[in-house]
């Protein structure tokens, strides 16, 4: 599994002041040292949507969905409380704030990010001069890539500790309610509309590469991204069906040993239109980092 020229940021007042201060921290903040930073403002949180609880039918529905694989099935109901979505996935400027304070540390069998990571045209984007991890330049508002499972929990882990608040991965059950809009949902077959073109970037259109977060139509609750552009980390194992899955819409997670995949959801680039989908599922294992995997962060209170 694995961005060609400038797209148009979402231009909402709260993102350009996020996007302002994280490129500020890239440009001009230093490190001496794994967990030590020179940063002196203040960490910008994410732009988070907040998805109020409710019930839905996960998977694979007659009559709302088609073209399904076997493992979007049974179609099941699951209900869930409350919780929190960030509005775009994490971009580079986000987790080359998290690299300068916690350095590439090792986790598994690899590093959280590939540097070196290339398909194509397509690569890493953030790069270590010296002691410090910065962004090629025009990439900062695309989404990191080449980070695997263990990257994208560790990088919650210290959004949470910096912000004293709970983030997390979504759940798969929490991606695709809010994938497909929450309680104000139209059934859609992809994430906001049943025109894939309008709402995500994907093997016809994406002229090969990832694009900027943001650029194409939101869905229902005014999320982006969610069909199309990478494919998102979510917090559970892998199982091959919805056979025996939580409806009370928690992380289906192998105890006491974790499984040997995690799910991911949403379609990429360099992907065909039907998997991009809102119900698609696929999985790799915790130690991948590819071209076309990032995440996006979830917070309960």
């Amino acid at each position: 599994m694995e961005q060609a020229k400038a797209f148009i940021l979402p231009f909402t007042s709260s993102f350009v002041m996020i996007y302002i201060t994280q490129l500020f921290f890239i440009l001009f903040g230093s490190v001496s040292g794994m967990g030590s930073s020179h940063n002196t403002l203040p960490l910008s949180e994410p732009d988070m949507v907040l998805v109020a609880g409710g019930a839905f039918t996960m998977g694979c529905k007659d009559g709302r969905d088609s073209t399904c694989f076997n493992d979007e099935k049974p179609a099941h109901r699951v209900t869930l409380r409350d919780f929190y979505i960030g509005r775009y996935e994490v971009t580079n400027a986000e987790y080359c704030r998290f690299l300068n304070e916690k350095e590439n540390q090792k986790e598994g069998v690899a590093e959280w990010i590939d540097l070196t990571g290339r398909f194509n045209d397509e690569k890493c984007r953030i790069s270590k001069n010296e002691n410090l991890f910065t962004v090629d330049t025009g990439y900062e508002n695309h989404p990191v890539i080449y980070v695997s499972w263990y990257g994208a929990a560790a990088y919650c882990a210290w959004l949470s500790q910096q912000t004293g608040q709970n983030y997390r991965l979504p759940t798969e059950a929490e991606w695709e309610f809010a994938a497909r809009g929450g309680s104000k949902t139209r059934n859609y077959l992809y994430a906001g509309s049943n025109t894939l073109d309008e709402v995500a970037w994907h093997r016809v259109n994406s002229n090969g590469q990832i694009q900027a977060v943001g650029a194409k139509k939101a869905n229902e609750l005014d999320l982006f991204d969610l069909s199309g552009n990478v494919w998102e980390w979510c917090a559970d194992d892998w199982h091959g069906d919805y056979k025996g899955a939580p409806a009370n819409g928690g992380g289906w997670i192998q105890s006491p040993d974790r499984g040997a995949n995690r799910v991911i959801r949403g379609g990429g680039w360099n992907f065909e239109p039907k998997r991009c989908r809102a119900a698609v599922r696929y999985y790799v294992g915790p130690q991948s980092r590819s071209s076309d995997v990032g995440f996006r962060v979830a917070r309960q209170d």
